[in-house]
């Protein structure tokens, strides 16, 4: 359990590495200007922890258990994209997200 724990936590810095990537991109007036902007550092700081922790994760769970997860970084991505970046989330969306999450509870709790 602690090893899923783990991976979730993976794929939730992995998402919000990636929403900083994104703000420092948007706000990028030349390709050179970029490397001024933290969040850049920020996401690529955040992207190494969830490697780490997706690595630390991979050592404990069995493959196939694991791989599903990142199908969790869509849904994670939604929400954040809403939350950040005032993005509009459809009722077929959010039924999709939903399944995602179920989809990959299922396949992440069953007993083998």
């Amino acid at each position: 359990m602690k090893y899923l724990i783990v991976a979730f936590g993976s794929i939730f810095l992995a998402s919000m590495a990636q929403a900083f990537l994104k703000l420092a991109a948007i706000s990028m007036e030349t390709p050179v200007s970029i490397f001024k902007d933290s969040r850049l550092y920020l996401g690529g700081f955040l992207l190494m922890l969830a490697f780490v922790g997706w690595i630390v994760a991979a050592s404990k769970i069995e493959f196939s258990r694991l791989i599903p997860m990142n199908a969790l970084s869509l849904a994670i991505s939604g929400g954040v994209g809403v939350w950040l970046f005032d993005e509009t989330i459809t009722k077929p969306m959010m039924f999709a997200y939903v399944l995602i999450v179920i989809a990959v509870s299922i396949l992440s709790f069953a007993k083998p």
